[in-house]
């Protein structure tokens, strides 16, 4: 990563070298959402056609909520007016010069000049569009990623949860991770105890190798049974997860199309819940995973990342 060129009242707006560093800026940014490349300008070619600088203008405004407002991880750019703030622009967009006079405001027209602001607006307009997301896929490869242990009645507590962990054994894949604990008591006396344990992969695919990422994964865990109520009480097991949305995971930089991070254990069992101390009642202790929330946030702006920055 590098610095865009510093550009000052005064400068040469002709220099295709520094107007190539927005060009390829430009290029990468589209890529990483998808689009085509973008050719740089060479010997011959007009390096301020204002085609090109209303395009970028342009694909900007049109772009900038795919991408995450870093100021306000990791949500997406809330609109333009966001974007523009975090950049530093006007809010009412673009600057508009002629004869070195203020216009107003707007995308680049017919007659205007390509001003040293202009350009420095294109840069810090890229530079404010750092990080995207993506959704996550949920899979457990076919492995025996599900297990659990239940007992049959018992006249007490402690012999239930016995028999349950004795039944500890894998049902097969399981596709969301989980932890949880549980026991009923009913006349009798009767107990019942009943170990879930799971574990998955988090994926992502298709993701851009024009230049390299690190990669967050953010999850959040929630009870199985709302309407427990006091009777639930969330526990991670020892899993990196919590009931608020947030980072639980990051993976190194790179440059791969792909990404993927297990979440959930089931080399042990989960930690028992409290004694069910009413008739007809069931406990509590676990979670599992909160599947309308949960997303990676990729970081294009790393060493290896986008090729400029502020």
């Amino acid at each position: 990563m590098a610095t865009f060129t510093t550009l000052s009242a005064g400068g040469n707006t002709q220099d295709k070298t520094w107007g190539n560093e927005i060009i390829l800026s430009y290029s990468e940014h589209r890529q990483v959402l998808g689009d085509s490349a973008v050719s740089a300008v060479s010997g011959g070619d007009d390096a301020q056609d204002k085609t090109l600088w209303l395009a970028m203008q342009v694909w900007l405004e049109a772009n900038c909520t795919g991408f995450v407002n870093h100021t306000d991880e990791p949500n997406l750019y809330a609109d333009v007016a966001a974007w523009r703030a975090v950049a530093g622009l006007n809010a009412s967009g673009f600057s508009r010069y002629k004869d070195e006079a203020l216009l107003g405001y707007g995308n680049m027209q017919n007659g205007d000049d390509r001003a040293v602001v202009n350009f420095q607006e294109l840069q810090k307009g890229f530079d404010a569009l750092r990080w995207t997301r993506d959704t996550i896929t949920w899979t457990a490869k076919g492995e025996d990623s599900g297990w659990n242990g239940g007992s049959t009645a018992f006249a007490s507590w402690a012999d239930a949860k016995t028999d349950a962990e004795g039944d500890w054994q894998a049902l097969g894949p399981t596709a969301y991770p989980s932890a949880e604990s549980n026991g009923f008591f009913n006349i009798g006396p009767s107990y019942f105890a009943n170990l879930i344990r799971s574990y998955a992969y988090a994926q992502a695919s298709g993701l851009s190798t024009v230049v390299q990422h690190s990669a967050e994964l953010w999850i959040r865990g929630k009870k199985r049974v709302p309407a427990a109520g006091d009777n639930y009480t969330f526990s991670a097991h020892g899993d990196d997860i919590s009931e608020t949305l947030e980072e639980q995971y990051t993976l190194a930089e790179s440059g791969a199309s792909s990404r993927e991070q297990k979440v959930g254990d089931v080399s042990s069992r989960p930690s028992w819940c409290d004694t069910p101390d009413a008739v007809d009642t069931v406990k509590y202790l676990g979670y599992e995973l909160d599947q309308s929330v949960g997303l990676w946030l990729l970081k294009w702006n790393g060493a290896n990342g986008f090729s400029y920055t502020l």
